[in-house]
Formats: C-alpha cells, structure tokens, sequence
C-alpha cells in the first residue's frame, strides 16, 4: 500500500510540474464537468430537450453510479492526497478513492457514447473522461490511481447496465402500485444500507425521479418535439425551477440527511413529472400517446 501511495504521489508530482496559472485555471474549469451541478443541468436538458428515454436510463445510471461510489469511498476509506506532498488546487471532502469524478464522467459519457454510436460523441466522451480525470489528478485532489480505478469502475458498471437493459427493457410489467411502490422501496432500502451525505443526494434524486416518471407516463407523456425555440425555452423554465429548488431549499431546509433525501427527491420530481406536466398545459411540448 505504501509503495502505491508513493507511486501516486510521484504521479502527481510529475503532472504538476508543467502548472501554470493558465492551467490551474483551465483545470478548474474542465473539472466542472464532472460535478454533481452540472449534471443537474444535463440530465434535465436531455430530458425535456433531446430524449427523454435516452435521458431517464443514463440519469438511473448516474445516480446508482454516485452510490456505488459513496460505498466504495467509505470500504477503502483512503485519505484525499496532503497538501504538504502535493498542489493541492481544488477544494474537495470525503475520501479518495476511487475518484467519484472519474467513475461518474466515465459512466455519464460512456453511456451516452455507448447508446448512440455516434464517432463524434465516442470523441466528445472521451476527451471529456480524459479531461476530467487529468485535471483530479493536476488539482491535487486524487491520485493516479484514483481516477484510473474510477474510470474502470464507471466503463463496468456501463456494461453492466446495457446488458441488462437488453437482457429486460420491455419485457418487465407492473401494476401502477407495484411500480410506486419499487419506485420508493429501492432507494430507501439503499439508504438504510449505506446513508450519508453523497447517498441521500442520489437516493433522494432516484426517488423523486422514478416517481415522477411513473406519473408522467400515465397522466402527461410529454413529447420532445418542437421548434429549436420552444425547446430552449422549456429547458429555460424548468431548470429555472430547478435551480431555485436546489438553491432555496438549501437555505431553508435543516442539514439532516432526511431533508437532503426531500430537497433532492422534489428536485427529481420536478424534473421528471412537474416540469412535463407545466411544458404540455402552456403547449411548451407536445403530448404523447399516453401508456396504461
């Protein structure tokens, strides 16, 4: 373990030597990519603007992705890299390893990549990855190995996820209430595995959205079509409320993990049920056949 730590030090090190003021702010910028904001701001652009399906499975993904990495950060409970060894550049809490930056990137762009099969977003996906783990790495908030075992564990769990999605999507059929009822029974049985700050984000999201998707699949079915306009304006006003959610709730709410597990579970019900439901009663998209 020692001689790994070194080598990760020295990793550091080496990237860090050719810093310059241009970098580290470059490097801040590119590791933005890979927070949980802009995520926000992604998902839900997928969703109301792009594809909502597509959206929705790389979202669950997203999320189960972020608890498997809270789990794993607390099994190795490896401390983030000593300010007395490295540049440390980036603010960042909780433990090292594997690099929730890296896992997350790798998860997000490679299923995207993976579901459209299009060269230029492979392209996109990986210079995004590469970014974003280079710059953990360059802002002194990860080791090497950090990031390379994030970057594993995002590409696995991938895989993992596509077979499974040709393995059941279609083939699965629940009564409204067994769905609810799943919908609010695995991200609580999740919680009551492995609660804290990182998993109260991701099981509240993954509540909120399941419940919400199940619900506007029965009572709006929202369309993506529109006009370049129309669309843009629909991401407007939704994220609009979203971002109010996020930042109010915050003020307003206590600290405690159950509010953390409301504020983000309204912010994934907005997300998948509300906003829909505002965008077709102002004719902001169009209504689909809806699905018993």
């Amino acid at each position: 373990m020692e001689a790994l730590l070194r080598w990760g030090i020295q990793g550091n090190q080496a990237v860090q030597a050719w810093g310059s003021p241009l970098l580290d702010s470059f490097f801040r910028a590119v590791t933005m990519l890979g927070d949980e904001k802009f995520y926000l701001l992604l998902v839900p652009f997928l969703y109301w603007v792009i594809d909502k399906r597509l959206a929705l499975r790389a979202g669950l993904l997203y999320l189960l992705s972020a608890y498997v990495n809270a789990v794993l950060k607390g099994i190795f409970a490896v401390p983030r890299p000593s300010a007395d060894l490295v540049r440390v550049l980036d603010h960042a809490t909780g433990y090292s390893f594997p690099s929730g930056h890296a896992q997350s990137t790798t998860t997000a762009w490679g299923y995207l990549a993976a579901s459209r099969r299009k060269r230029w977003l492979w392209v996109t996906a990986a210079a995004v990855i590469g970014l974003v783990c280079l710059s953990r790495v360059y802002l002194g908030v990860h080791y090497p190995q950090d990031v390379i075992v994030g970057t594993l564990v995002g590409a696995l769990l991938v895989l993992l996820w596509i077979s499974l999605e040709k393995r059941f999507a279609g083939r699965i059929h629940l009564s409204l209430p067994a769905q609810l009822a799943l919908a609010v029974a695995v991200p609580l049985v999740l919680l009551l595995l492995h609660a804290e700050t990182d998993t109260c984000s991701a099981m509240g999201t993954l509540l909120g959205l399941s419940l919400g998707v199940i619900l506007e699949r029965r009572y709006v079915c929202f369309g993506n079509g529109g006009t370049t306009a129309t669309r843009l304006l629909r991401f407007a006003v939704g994220i609009a409320v979203v971002l109010a959610l996020y930042a109010g709730l915050k003020l307003v709410l206590p600290a405690d993990l159950g509010f953390r597990v409301l504020r983000y579970g309204l912010i994934g019900l907005w997300a998948s049920f509300g906003a829909p439901w505002v965008f077709v009663r102002t004719g902001l998209a169009p209504r689909e056949q809806p699905t018993r």
